[in-house]
């Protein structure tokens, strides 16, 4: 086994660890955005290595040092991380105990070791890490990365282990092996790490970043929030009467409208469905020090809050502060916010009336006051409104006005009508393949036309995103799927042969409930009928979903109430000719029947006996 050294170095028994020389690293402070893409968060620690970490996901954290060297010579020959309990610092008292795991890259080993149960340290398994390894990258220019990676459990139930907490300061100290020797008793740099990973989640979440303001991005404007631009025409009553003149979408769901007086903003949250609404301010886009409303439709009660910080994380404080004033509403399916807050210009006033204010919001999951399910941040200037946005918008209307008519023609009309043929074959005998084929392809073609819109007005948006809603990937798959079903609809399978022609058939599609296939026609049969009734059913959901998207997109009156209204009105038309259509058959049978007794009747009378006599009737012959 191997001497192990570092773990020494780390207690304190190594010269080079001194007191007030030793570096001692914020990450809850220092954090910023990560440039791996695996991972959300990094500090740096030297001029060579950061330390990368995920946000907590059920009960485990993944974590990763990464070293730059500029050549092989000075590249580390080990990595190590580990973790004790108690404060970080420089003259951290590391002799209660320290749990680690040295990457040693000859060999590509990841080592476990612990000092907690002896002032030596060994190599031990007791660690609860799922995950590790240690790689060396060499890059053309000459320059060396090594990295550590591991994931490990949280707060778990081994009391002799030193635990990571998900709430609360955990304490890292970290080394660096030399260059070209593997001995663990010799570093070429040593640390400290303090992080609490909640609160650095809390931060981001909200839209801040660690203290240096480089969580999203590295230049010098410490908001971090993003910058929306009102429409100039809102289009929205409240229920209290108050006609607002602006808005934004801020989500799918939730759109704020507000106007502007002189000394006050009229603001408004609407959301479609129901649910607490929160609205706050906040001076420099971070969740402390922020104050707010939420408005709860449960009791129809809205609450005054300042968000505040404790050794908890960022709670929320009721507050006296008289910058807002709202009221909550549910009804019909929408749940409105409204507000009223004091405006003005300078450092007199929070919220300023010419210029970039940041705002905060969160939609709840339920009535109730719970968890949100959205949350964040923009900043808007209220006084100022572009016409190119609301014209923008109405062009792109016009783009998915064409989009939603195009492909209500190809799933509203032409497929219904493909079934409706193919299941009414017998009105239409001769002919019916031929308007079945038809009315496929006029809805492939429809289908393919509606889709290019789509994509081609989806990416001249300012903020493009395409395939992100469920009526995305539908559309995707009908496109797949009529092509599909138009191609295999001429594969058809011939008739397959009988040697019995007045033998009955094996392949009758209308006998029976329920009959398995047995020959490439009737497999065919059965997948070309699953397909289209399938894809009848995609094409109901996607125009009703494209209704109401349209709908909230540009603020109008979804007509989804009236395309179920010809729903039903076709499935009765459909469901009603069926029962005709057995009903003249039921009476056509009646009529064969009666025909074929009386006709069995009078024959056998002419012959002196009856049919309770013989089954047998003579055929008598017309000789003159």
């Amino acid at each position: 086994m191997r001497s192990i050294g570092l773990f020494a170095l780390l207690l304190g028994c190594s010269s080079s660890v001194v007191s007030g020389q030793t570096p001692v690293i914020d990450a809850t402070k220092d954090f910023v955005k990560s440039t791996e893409s695996e991972y959300d968060h990094e500090v740096t620690l030297t001029d060579q290595l950061t330390f990368h970490w995920n946000d907590v996901v059920g009960n485990t954290v993944e974590l990763r040092l990464i070293h730059k060297a500029a050549s092989l010579d000075e590249a580390p020959s080990w990595i190590g991380i580990g973790f004790y309990d108690g404060a970080a610092s420089a003259d951290a008292n590391l002799s209660d105990g320290v749990d680690g795991v040295i990457g040693i890259v000859d060999g590509s080993s990841v080592m476990k070791y612990s000092s907690v149960l002896s002032t030596s340290v060994a190599a031990t398994d007791r660690q609860t890490l799922i995950d590790s390894s240690i790689k060396r990258h060499n890059s053309d220019d000459g320059s060396v990365t090594t990295v550590l990676s591991f994931e490990k459990l949280l707060e778990e139930a081994d009391v002799e282990e030193v635990r990571l907490v998900k709430m609360g300061e955990n304490s890292f100290v970290w080394a660096v092996g030399l260059a070209g020797d593997p001995a663990l008793d010799q570093h070429q740099s040593v640390g400290f790490i303090k992080l609490d990973l909640d609160k650095v989640r809390a931060k981001t979440e909200t839209g801040g970043g660690g203290d240096s303001g480089d969580a999203v991005t590295d230049g010098d404007d410490t908001n971090i929030s993003p910058v929306v631009v009102g429409a100039c025409s809102s289009g929205f009553t409240s229920p209290d009467g108050v006609a607002y003149e602006r808005k934004v979408p801020i989500t799918k769901l939730l759109t704020f409208h507000w106007r502007l007086s002189d000394n006050k903003l009229e603001g408004a949250l609407q959301y479609s469905g129901s649910a607490w609404l929160a609205f706050g301010v906040s001076m420099d886009g971070k969740l402390i020090g922020a104050d707010a409303i939420v408005g709860l439709p449960s009791d129809s009660s809205v609450k005054k809050y300042e968000l505040v910080d404790n050794d908890e994380g960022s709670i929320l404080d009721p507050s006296p502060t008289s910058l807002f004033s709202g009221t909550i509403s549910s009804e019909s399916g929408e749940t409105v916010l409204a507000f009223e807050a004091a405006v003005g210009s300078g450092d007199t006033h929070i919220i300023d009336k010419s210029g970039l204010n940041t705002f905060l919001y969160a939609e709840g999951a339920s009535a109730e006051f719970g968890f949100p399910q959205h949350r964040g941040t923009f900043r808007v200037d209220l006084d100022t409104c572009d016409d190119d946005v609301q014209a923008a918008a109405r062009s792109h209307m016009g783009a998915f006005a064409a989009h939603g008519v195009i492909a209500t023609l190809a799933w509203g009309i032409a497929s219904p009508f493909a079934v409706t043929v193919a299941w009414f074959r017998t009105l239409v005998p001769s002919s019916w393949i031929y308007i079945h084929v038809f009315s496929n392809v006029i809805s492939f073609f429809f289908t393919l036309i509606a889709v290019i819109v789509a994509i081609s007005a989806m990416s001249v948006q300012t903020q493009a995103s395409h395939f992100s809603d469920p009526h995305h990937w539908v559309g995707l798959l009908l496109l797949v799927a009529v092509t599909f079903q138009v191609m295999n609809g001429f594969l058809r399978p011939p008739v397959e042969k009988r040697n019995d022609p007045y033998a009955a058939s094996h392949y009758d599609v209308d006998s029976g409930f329920l009959k398995f296939p047995k020959s490439p026609r009737e497999v065919w049969y059965w997948s070309h009928r699953f397909t289209g009734v399938t894809m009848i059913g995609m094409g109901i959901f996607q125009i009703q979903s494209g209704l109401d998207m349209f709908a909230w997109n540009y603020n109008v009156e979804s007509i989804a109430p009236w395309f179920w209204g010809y729903v039903g009105l076709f499935a009765f038309c459909l469901i009603s000719l069926k029962f005709w259509i057995m009903f003249e058959e039921y009476k056509a049978r009646r009529g064969m029947e009666a025909m074929h007794v009386d006709h069995r009747s009078n024959a056998g009378s002419s012959q002196g006996m009856s049919h309770a006599d013989s089954e047998l009737v003579p055929v008598q012959f017309d000789m003159s």
